[in-house]
């Protein structure tokens, strides 16, 4: 008796020693030595060390020691360690007990009778795991008083098991009351036990529950079994789609199935042959083709059909080729089948699509048009090269189908912008424009063109497309008005004003809100406009904010002698005294600001500047010269002499005069007639 207490004695301290040497040194010799002395002693380790699997910092050494010892006790102490249901701890335990095997089985199977669910399922894993045909009756039992969770978990280990005898049990479950989940877990293990089921399914089938039977034909078709098909067919006769669609979908995996498939399609029942077109369609066998194309003539409008989309389902070569054929069809049902074919055949059917897009009939262009763009940004390269060499009837379709594709294509149309070929930089220019009008997508690209882009020109065809698209991008516009870079802000300045008069308001608007760094340039925007929006601007010349009066008026001025004509005849036509000063001052400032270009005068600026001479000399005669006084300026003798000689007047009369800043023998301005 002493003894006993003495060892005992002797391998609680050993155990302890153990375990601090065990914890205290995890990456030195004596963590080995501590590691198998635990090992060594078995059973008389287990109790002691059943307490530090509480540790968390510990545990997991620990339970590699009882794995080791690998007996029933060990097992029994690893199991009940899962009360907490640390989801962590759980994978642990599962590959520790997996790794025991056998000796585990017995107590797994008791804890499949405890009352804790984190036991009951990591009994229920294990057991699956472990192969021991001893787990089978206790997990047929566990599936009377399982829960919903655990039962999922039994029933997949008795798959892993291959258990013949649970197969009337499982069926039961599936005809009764069962989730979604506890069924796809049956239909899946009842798959896999396979051919022992067979009989069974088949006795079930005589059933009238709808959802049972479909679940029981999905089984069937996943049972690699030559009693399968014959069943199968029967249901691939049925009118009633809750059988006959899952019977499609099984019959669709058994190649062996395909010569009665075959002959089926030569049935007077055209629901049946409807039925094996479908099938052949899933079947996928090149060898098929022959007889789907007879069948794609079929008087029933269903077979027809059905044959159609097998036919795209096999996707060969030759089904492609049948498929062309069949978009000449005058049958209009036949035709959509036809493109949604086509457009399941993905890449294989591009080449022969876009050949078609030159076909004579429209209707086929138009079907092949509809199918590129069902399947998608693929056909975008394949069109671009197509394009370059096409003619103007292929670019008429490319360009629909661009437009249908919508923001997908507008990564490649971009990359059109830097090409050399002006043919293929107008095409991406017009979807580019026609897209913009429909989504925002393209503005992204086109301002990472204007930024990025090392080319010049190709950064002005992405503001000329972002112009196009009137007042919808114009304050992304007006942005790069404010850009550092002077070719940023002539870029944006020349763009807007390609918008023209109409977007005056909405302009005029931003510079109000918004700060201008370079208010130059909103003028300079202005007079690039031209003379057809002096009319629209004169209307802001009393605007409450100084800054648009002087953005408009210095637009105006800006615009030179193109401005003179249409300001004079707005000028004779006002009645209004105060406005017609207004009006005469930025006639007189525009003729005072005016310098030719390289000291050269066409004819037509000739006429216009007189036009405008005349009008404030005449002017002047209302209101005294006081008015003018204060724009005379100094100008070179030679540039002096030519004009009066040119427009036979005296200086004191004429406005316009360059700075004196000509060379000695140079003071001259060169006349043009034009």
């Amino acid at each position: 008796m002493l003894k006993q207490l003495f060892n005992s004695f002797i391998r609680k301290f050993n155990i302890s020693f153990c375990m601090q040497k065990l914890t205290a040194f995890p990456y030195h010799q004596d963590r080995d030595k501590a590691f198998n002395s635990l090992v060594k002693l078995g059973d008389y380790s287990v109790k002691e060390l059943a307490s530090y699997l509480m540790d968390k910092e510990r545990r997991e050494l620990v339970s590699e020691v009882l794995e080791k010892i690998g007996s029933e006790e060990s097992a029994r102490v690893l199991i009940n360690s899962a009360v907490s249901g640390d989801i962590y701890w759980q994978k642990v335990l599962n590959k520790r007990l997996s790794a025991i095997g056998k000796p585990a089985v017995l107590p797994l199977l008791h804890g499949l009778y405890t009352k804790n669910r984190n036991i009951q399922i990591l009994s229920a894993e294990v057991l699956g795991k472990i192969q021991d045909k001893r787990s089978i009756e206790g997990l047929i039992k566990a599936l009377d008083y399982a829960d919903d969770r655990v039962m999922v978990s039994v029933i997949d280990s008795l798959g892993e098991l291959r258990a013949t005898e649970s197969i009337e049990k499982l069926l039961n479950l599936l005809s009764g009351y069962s989730n979604e989940i506890q069924k796809t877990t049956i239909k899946r293990v009842l798959s896999e036990i396979g051919s022992p089921c067979v009989n069974e399914i088949l006795k079930a089938l005589t059933g009238t529950d709808i959802t049972f039977k479909k679940c029981l034909i999905e089984i069937l078709g996943n049972i690699n079994d030559k009693r399968t098909i014959s069943p199968l067919i029967e249901y691939l006769k049925s009118s009633d789609e809750n059988f006959s669609t899952p019977a499609i979908e099984a019959l669709g995996k058994k190649p062996e199935a395909l010569a009665i498939i075959i002959e089926g399609l030569k049935d007077e029942n055209s629901i049946f042959r409807k039925n094996c077109a479908s099938v052949m369609s899933k079947l996928l066998s090149v060898d098929t083709v022959d007889i789907l194309v007879k069948a794609c003539r079929d008087k029933d409008e269903e077979v027809a059909c059905n044959a159609i989309m097998a036919l795209g389902a096999i996707g060969d070569k030759r089904a492609g080729q049948n498929l062309m054929e069949l978009l000449k069809t005058k049958n209009y049902s036949h035709a959509k089948i036809v493109i949604e074919a086509l457009y399941r055949m993905s890449d294989k059917a591009i080449s022969p699509l876009i050949k078609s897009l030159s076909d004579r009939d429209s209707d086929v262009r138009d079907r092949a048009s509809r199918a590129l763009i069902k399947i998608g940004p693929k056909v975008i390269i394949p069109l671009i090269e197509t394009l370059k060499n096409g003619d103007s009837l292929i670019k008429e379709r490319v360009t629909y189908i661009f437009n249908e594709l919508g923001p997908s294509a507008i990564p490649d149309l971009i990359k059109l912008l830097s090409e050399e070929d002006e043919n293929l930089i107008n095409f991406a220019t017009d979807i580019l424009i026609s897209q913009s009008y429909r989504c925002n997508a393209p503005l992204w690209y086109l301002q990472k063109v204007i930024l990025e882009n090392p080319h010049w020109p190709v950064k002005k065809r992405a503001i000329k497309i972002i112009s196009s698209t009137g007042v919808r991008y114009l304050e992304t516009l007006f942005k790069f008005l404010n850009y550092r870079e002077e070719p940023y802000r002539e870029l944006a300045c020349q763009a807007i004003s390609d918008m023209g008069p109409s977007v005056i308001p909405q302009f005029l608007e931003l510079c109000r809100n918004s700060k201008v760094d370079f208010p130059e340039y909103i003028s300079k925007t202005f007079s690039y406009m031209g003379p057809s929006s002096i009319s629209e601007l004169l209307k802001y010349l009393q605007d409450e904010h100084d800054i648009v009066r002087r953005y408009t008026a210095g637009g105006i001025t800006l615009m030179g002698p193109s401005a003179i004509k249409p300001l004079c005849r707005i000028i004779d036509t006002e009645k209004e005294p105060g406005n017609k000063q207004k009006l005469m001052m930025v006639l007189i400032e525009l003729l005072r600001n005016y310098r030719p270009k390289d000291k050269k005068l066409t004819t037509s600026d000739v006429d216009s500047l007189r036009l405008g001479i005349e009008l404030i000399r005449n002017y002047r005669k209302t209101c005294g010269r006081s008015l003018f006084s204060r724009f005379s300026v100094d100008w070179g003798k030679g540039a002096e002499k030519m004009l009066v000689d040119i427009m036979k007047e005296s200086p004191k009369d004429i406005i316009i005069f360059m700075e004196d800043d000509d060379k000695p023998g140079e003071r001259e301005i060169e006349i043009i007639d034009i």
